[in-house]
Formats: structure tokens, sequence, C-alpha cells
């Protein structure tokens, strides 16, 4: 699974198509989410963005991180692309609030975004670790 993901995340197909996905997902209208079934569970709009934000920082650090970015740049490069993320979640926000049908401005959603992108930055630096160890492994 993990070659796999390696060889997608070497691409920039993948990180392209997440980013495509969660701006649609973040630019559809209120009205396309009915409200009963499981988008009535409290709360749930906030696992999806933790989800939609840790898959941008994951995807989009893999991709640098394959495109052979220098170490000393790799922990630079994988903070900026949290905070471009994060970025991204805030005007996403206003964008919502003044654009989009029947979608609000919800500080929780950012703080969401936020956790969301700390989390892919936690998971792109276990998988970093994993990633090392097999290479040495590979080398003895």
């Amino acid at each position: 699974m993990f070659n796999l993901l390696q060889k997608w995340s070497s691409s920039i197909w993948l990180a392209l198509v997440w980013s495509i996905a969660t701006q649609v997902l973040l630019s559809l209208p209120g009205s396309v989410f009915p409200g009963g079934g499981l988008f009535s569970i409290p709360h749930l709009d906030k696992v999806v963005h933790i989800f939609l934000f840790a898959g941008l920082v994951f995807c989009w650090t893999l991709f640098s991180y394959f495109k052979k970015t220098p170490p000393s740049m790799s922990l630079t490069v994988s903070w900026t692309i949290v905070l471009m993320v994060f970025m991204y979640g805030v005007v996403m926000e206003f964008i919502q609030k003044d654009f989009i049908p029947k979608r609000s401005f919800d500080g929780g959603d950012i703080l969401a975004d936020l956790a969301g992108g700390l989390f892919g930055y936690i998971l792109t630096q276990w998988y970093f670790r994993w990633h090392n160890r097999k290479q040495v492994y590979k080398k003895n």
C-alpha cells in the first residue's frame, strides 16, 4: 500500500485531484446537503473539514518530498504547506459567507481546518519516518 502511495504522490495528480475535490465540496451551495440522515450528525462538518485539510497537507507535502526537496528545506516546505492550507481554509470561509448560497462563516470550521492541517503534518512526519526507516533497511 505504501509503495502505491509513493507512486501516486510522486506525481502531482493526487494532490491536484484532492485539491479540486476539496474546492468543489467547499463551494457547493448549502441546499445540496440534505437535512436528515447522515447529515444530521452533530459536528459532522467539522470531521469532514479535518479530513479534507489533513488530506491537502498530506498530499502536497508528499508530492514535495518525492520531488526530492532538499532535507534542509523539507521542514520549511512542510510548515509552509500547513500555513497555506490554513489560509486557504480561512479565505474559503469568507467566500462561503459572501458568495455561496445558504453557506455561512463558521469559526469552528476554521479551527477544524487548522486541526486537519496539523493532523496532516503529523501524518506526513510519521510517513517520512517509516519511509526513511524502510530505506535504511534496504541499504543494509
